[in-house]
């Protein structure tokens, strides 16, 4: 049975809309002059840290301030906790970013630091809001809002497959947070099912940019493309982040871009609206295999709106935002 359309012309307009915007957010990224000197990093305080005790899961103190209970899930290089916040009396969520063995700038706390610095500085109303960054020896700390509802990976395990109505409202939201990160230079390099959350009031987050890979000047130093006088266009990274079957083919090559998260997105918008991974069948190997497997899978789901759907899994990333 296909999935009931209320109102096809309408709802695949509103597709190839959310989904053009996205496919043009590194142009318009790219060619942003930044025309206001970013805010100075602030000195960092040596405070006193109580590390969770990770094997026995044991309440811990954080800072004098965070009370960590369970852990409540593993994503990038890291422990995500449940806790509260004694001072406000508030519930929290706190991801552990343990520190690296290897000597890899792109892992290293320095490194680190810097990203979730960035990342606090990120205020949009679909992505997850980070409260707070603790450094300790051990690692750094994240302290995020505490979300409730379910992840849209939870939504389809339950229903299998979402309404292209649901699953524009999902793509709006998530689109708006990518073009806020994006025009930030901030790189999710994890999107998936499990790290977009639908709260109880149906508010659509994004989550867990613990793996972000923030794009600046110093990427330019290192001969990452870009274009004279804006800000970079790509990086260069010597380590493979990501969930495989959301990761885009640059990944293996160690090219970071926006065209990153936009290949995510469309995997996204397919498993969505189809009820399973693109490429995941037998004859089922390029973008237009899956264009067509979604155009079979969604009654009335217009040419233009399958073009769109295709150039997001374009395997080449310049051409996938050109």
């Amino acid at each position: 049975m296909g999935i009931p359309v209320d109102n096809p012309p309408f709802f695949y307009l509103g597709l190839v809309m959310v989904a053009f915007a996205a496919s043009g957010l590194l142009a318009e990224w790219a060619w942003r002059r930044l025309n206001s000197e970013e805010d100075p990093e602030p000195e960092s305080a040596e405070v006193p840290v109580s590390v969770p005790e990770s094997a026995r899961g044991k309440p811990q103190l954080l800072i004098g301030k965070y009370q960590l209970s369970q852990m409540i899930g593993r994503g990038g290089w890291g422990q995500v906790w449940e806790g509260v916040d004694t001072t406000l009396n508030r519930p929290v969520a706190i991801k552990h970013m343990e520190n690296p063995s290897e000597d890899d700038s792109d892992l290293s706390p320095i490194f680190h630091m810097k990203e979730a610095r960035t990342l606090a500085k990120l205020k949009h109303p679909n992505i997850v809001d980070i409260y707070d960054i603790v450094e300790s020896p051990e690692g750094i700390y994240l302290v995020f809002e505490m979300l409730k509802g379910k992840t849209v990976q939870q939504v389809l395990a339950e229903r299998k497959r979402l309404p292209p109505k649901e699953v524009k409202n999902i793509l709006g939201a998530v689109s708006s947070a990518l073009k806020t990160a994006h025009a930030n230079r901030i790189v999710h390099r994890d999107l998936k099912p499990a790290n977009i959350m639908v709260t109880a009031s149906g508010h659509v987050k994004v989550m867990d940019f613990g793996i972000a890979r923030v794009i600046d000047e110093e990427d330019g130093k290192k001969g990452a493309s870009r274009l004279p006088g804006q800000a970079p266009l790509s990086a260069r990274t010597s380590h493979l982040v990501g969930t495989p079957e959301y990761r885009p083919p640059e990944a293996s090559e160690g090219v970071v871009s926006a065209a990153f998260d936009l290949y995510s997105l469309g995997i996204c918008t397919f498993e969505m609206l189809v009820g399973r991974l693109p490429f995941s069948i037998e004859g089922e190997v390029t973008p237009r295999d899956a264009g067509e497997a979604l155009r079979n899978a969604v009654p009335g789901f217009s040419p233009d709106a399958e073009a769109v759907f295709v150039r997001l899994l374009e395997p080449d990333y310049e051409r996938r935002v050109s």
